[in-house]
């Protein structure tokens, strides 16, 4: 299953490869144009938005990597015979 931008993606190269085919009317490729367009507009406003979602995981995954480092017990020491 494709997530939501691999999704946007594909559909944007399927408007792409339709575009390209010369049987298509110029109201027809005008149109795909505009949802393309207007697909590229819809995913770069929710840029800002994910960055913020993912920057608060991250931040909360290394607060729980630095609390295990934090309280795993020292490695015992090794001697070579």
């Amino acid at each position: 299953m494709l997530n939501k931008k691999e999704s946007d993606n594909a559909t944007r190269a399927i408007i792409k490869k339709e575009m390209a085919k010369p049987q298509l009317a110029k109201s027809v490729r005008q149109d795909l144009s505009v949802t393309l367009a207007k697909s590229a507009h819809a995913l770069s406003c929710e840029l800002p938005e994910l960055r913020v979602q993912v920057r608060g995981q991250l931040d909360q995954l290394m607060t729980k990597i630095n609390a295990l480092v934090a309280n795993r017990p020292p490695a015992a020491r090794q001697t070579r015979v």
